[in-house]
């Protein structure tokens, strides 16, 4: 709690892990559920919304690289910030969605599947700035252990929230995006840490 970029990065290590476990769980559950409803069967129900997991992910893919081009060239809160921001519109999004089987709300889940993977870089390269060298190992460590709360939660409270809804687990998320967005704002504006030209120059 020193360095309260740190508390930020294990925060979002929890979101990130949370937010691809509800995306590999509940997409494809959502679709079986859907399907039932239009008469489909579960393996016709898979085959339908595989395009679109195999879409959002290439995406997706794209999106790291390119997000990781940015974070490079700004502070690495402002793009925790951007993150986060990112997560909690596209999440919030699922509102408008009836079923992940109608093409017509691909471009949804491009948004989600991308920020997952967003929330993943601006993670791992915010920690890997702030953790002290001597400590970096206990530090990243301690980050995967808010990981692996983050998956179970995200699972037992997802499931849980997706017999309600199907969109319970993704507004859950949202949720979460919002508090850490509003978390990275007052962190960028109190302890921004260092700005591109000193990463630059500690290189």
């Amino acid at each position: 709690m020193k360095n309260p970029r740190i508390a930020l990065s294990f925060a979002a290590t929890f979101l990130a892990r949370a937010d691809v476990s509800v995306n590999g769980l509940f997409i494809s559950q959502w679709a079986i559920t859907s399907g039932f409803a239009m008469g489909l069967t579960p393996s016709e129900s898979m085959l339908k919304v595989v395009p679109v997991i195999v879409i959002t992910n290439l995406i997706s893919v794209f999106w790291a690289f390119i997000f990781g081009w940015i974070i490079d060239r700004i502070n690495r809160v402002a793009a925790m910030t951007i993150a986060m921001g990112m997560g909690m519109i596209a999440y919030s999004l699922v509102i408008t969605v009836d079923s992940p089987l109608d093409m017509s709300n691909l471009p949804v889940f491009i948004l989600i599947s991308c920020s997952a993977i967003g929330t993943v870089v601006a993670t791992a390269s915010l920690i890997g700035q702030e953790a002290p060298i001597r400590e970096r190992g206990t530090v990243i460590g301690f980050s995967s252990f808010f990981g692996a709360i983050g998956i179970l939660i995200a699972t037992a409270v997802g499931g849980r929230l997706f017999d309600l809804s199907p969109a319970g687990p993704f507004l859950l998320i949202a949720s979460v995006n919002a508090i850490l967005f509003i978390a990275s704002v007052y962190i960028l504006i109190k302890a921004p840490g260092k700005n591109f030209k000193e990463n630059q120059e500690t290189l």
